[in-house]
């Protein structure tokens, strides 16, 4: 099967370094070039070699073997069971392998999933900083669209969770010169540039400036916060009132924070223990918007939030009068939209 480019992007890090992004049609096994690291999907300690799989077509086509390869690992992350290879003496230098873990009744849970989907793939970040760290080259990597082969999980379900890591990557990874998603079946290599096209997309210049994070029993508390904002004529994303109607908060909310460059988080007890609070935090530190955390009262942080925001300043507004917190909270965010 010949190998086609279906997308190619120009990443610009902070720094100012050019670095690249492709996706390819094509079999990772038959690349007429050479790769660092080509990376694998596989259930835990599950190597077999499937037709329609790259493990499969590593053993069809290179006589590689995941399952020899497994048995000694250059880095093995237990806890995520996540692992690079020794070297190899083919075109793809080292194999590394995320494995699926969990994998129960709850993964057709929506929410479940897509937590170990991003646990898992923010193992392969970590995997790819390790080796780094170890002096192995990470300069190119390949891979196909991770958890979709023997996983049979959709492309909509693993770009997400899985985009979001490789373009980190790009970005944190000094090492890295270009990831490559080669996907033998073209249908999802094309679904995948468009999900890439999508999230690329400038910020439309109607999009909010800020989106405020908040447990739904500190309502009146953000409408608060919205109004003191609106005032300094600074827009905000809050739901439920900015989520259209018939949409749904898991789809809305990525997007939101997507096109914000603030996050301010109305810090409560309530808050820490939300369902939807600490995940709007983690994909705000993902995306590196600005966090402008907002306590009202006076309380022990938890230790994951303590640990989250430990390098945030923290605006301690039971310390304020009203006006003042409010005052106080205006010109932060006004600080951050300026950066």
């Amino acid at each position: 099967m010949e190998n086609e480019l279906i997308f190619h992007y120009d990443y610009i890090t902070q720094n100012g370094e050019h670095k690249e992004f492709r996706i390819l049609s094509g079999s990772i096994s038959t690349l007429d070039e050479n790769y660092d690291i080509a990376v694998c999907s596989a259930f835990k300690d599950n190597y077999y070699p499937l037709r329609g799989t790259l493990i499969g077509a590593l053993y069809r086509d290179l006589y590689l073997s995941v399952q020899s390869l497994s048995q000694n690992k250059a880095i093995f992350l237990e806890q995520s069971h996540c692992w690079l290879s020794e070297p190899t003496d083919t075109a793809l230098r080292r194999i590394a392998c995320v494995e699926i873990t969990e994998l129960d009744d709850a993964w057709y849970d929506e929410a479940v999933n897509d937590a170990l989907l991003k646990r898992s793939f923010s193992s392969l970040r970590m995997l790819l900083e390790q080796a780094e760290w170890q002096g192995i080259a990470v300069g190119r990597i390949v891979l196909p669209i991770l958890g979709t082969g023997a996983q049979l999980l959709s492309v909509s379900e693993v770009a997400g969770p899985l985009l979001k890591q490789l373009f980190y990557a790009l970005e944190t990874i000094d090492g890295i010169s270009s990831i490559t998603v080669c996907e033998y079946d073209r249908d999802k290599a094309e679904e995948l540039a468009t999900l890439v096209k999508e999230m690329l997309k400038p910020t439309p210049k109607n999009a909010p400036d800020v989106f405020i994070s908040y447990s739904s029993k500190q309502l009146e508390e953000a409408k608060k916060m919205r109004e003191a904002l609106a005032t300094a004529g600074v827009s905000c994303w809050m739901a439920p009132d900015s989520i259209p109607s018939g949409s749904q908060y898991w789809q809305e909310i990525p997007i939101a924070l997507a096109n914000t460059k603030v996050l301010v988080l109305l810090l409560t007890p309530d808050a820490e223990s939300s369902k939807w609070v600490p995940k709007e935090l983690n994909t705000a530190i993902e995306n590196r918007n600005i966090v402008i955390p907002f306590q009202p009262y006076d309380y022990p942080n938890g230790a994951a939030f303590r640990f989250i925001l430990s390098d945030i300043q923290i605006i301690r507004a039971w310390q304020f009068d009203e006006k003042s917190r409010m005052d106080r909270l205006i010109v932060e965010v006004l600080k951050a939209l300026k950066q």
